[in-house]
């Protein structure tokens, strides 16, 4: 059975910076928060040694962050076109639905 515990989340983002010689808020913004096409940059809180806090904490615009959640439906896929978004292809039926949600709460048009 599986069970979320954000300290594994806090350790899992200490192992790739170490893995991939980076900063994790640089292999963020480059491996996923570029390639969504977000129109706005994205905020993360950090503990005093400037790590992110990888459980939480995450501050986006909601169709930032519905792109970010498309993507995690889609098995992590990300569309080739970053200039259309993966709101603007993708997968299909979930992008629909999630535009129909974000339409009746008045937070997409």
């Amino acid at each position: 059975m599986f069970q979320y515990r954000t300290v594994c989340t806090n350790v899992l983002g200490v192992v790739l910076e170490r893995a991939m010689g980076e900063r994790l808020a640089t292999l963020l913004e480059t491996e996923i928060w570029s390639r969504l096409a977000a129109r706005h940059d994205a905020a993360i809180v950090v503990d005093p040694s400037g790590f992110p806090y990888v459980g939480a904490g995450m501050n986006a615009c909601a169709r930032d962050l519905a792109n970010f959640g498309l993507m995690m439906i889609n098995d992590g896929a990300l569309m080739d076109d970053r200039s259309s978004g993966i709101l603007g292809g993708g997968h299909r039926q979930g992008r629909r639905h999630l535009q129909g949600v974000l339409r009746e709460r008045h937070i997409w048009r």
